[in-house]
């Protein structure tokens, strides 16, 4: 919205000029050149509809390829991993790195059992600790790591991720995609 009210400003700035500096007579503003006003005016509404709409495809061709790039390194960095547990500290570091908040990863049903929340998360494959009905004492929040038909292992985020980016979810969901593999 203020993108055509400044491009109708600049329309009648530019068409006052025009006909003061450039049409005979000079110095004064003709009835007759009212049509060229509105031309003027829907020529800047139209410009600036298509400018608005490059700059938004532009601004997200940027974040496209931002997700783009850091999933690639997300999936290169998983190649030179090896082992279980290697591939755990490495998604606690990354996940970590992306949420900006601690995390734990328990892997495996063994691992969940060490942890109430976990061991509850992963057999009833739903979320829960701080902010959902199940233990609802905990500081922070566990989320079940499905592969196609299983859950794998559970998520433990300190905190809540309230206030985290859909991007963020996204790579986090691609991340354990790619480790569940």
């Amino acid at each position: 919205t203020k993108s055509y009210i400044a491009g109708i400003i600049i329309s009648v700035v530019e068409m006052a000029v025009f006909n003061i500096y450039f049409v005979a007579p000079r110095g004064s503003i003709l009835k007759q050149n009212v049509p060229s006003f509105i031309l003027f005016i829907i020529a800047a509404i139209i410009i600036g509809k298509i400018v608005s709409s490059l700059q938004k495809r532009t601004e997200k061709e940027i974040a496209d390829s931002t997700v783009s790039k850091n999933l690639y390194e997300i999936s290169r960095g998983l190649i030179n991993v090896s082992g279980v547990e290697g591939i755990i500290k490495y998604s606690e570091t990354r996940i970590s790195e992306i949420l900006e908040k601690d995390v734990t990863v328990f892997w495996g049903e063994e691992n969940c059992r060490k942890n109430e929340a976990a061991k509850f998360c992963f057999e009833n494959r739903k979320a829960c600790g701080w902010g959902y009905e199940d233990f609802t004492f905990e500081s922070s929040q566990y989320f079940p790591v499905p592969d196609y038909q299983n859950v794998r292992g559970v998520l433990c985020v300190k905190g809540s991720l309230a206030g985290v980016s859909e991007e963020s979810r996204v790579y986090i969901r691609t991340f354990f995609s790619l480790v569940t593999m």
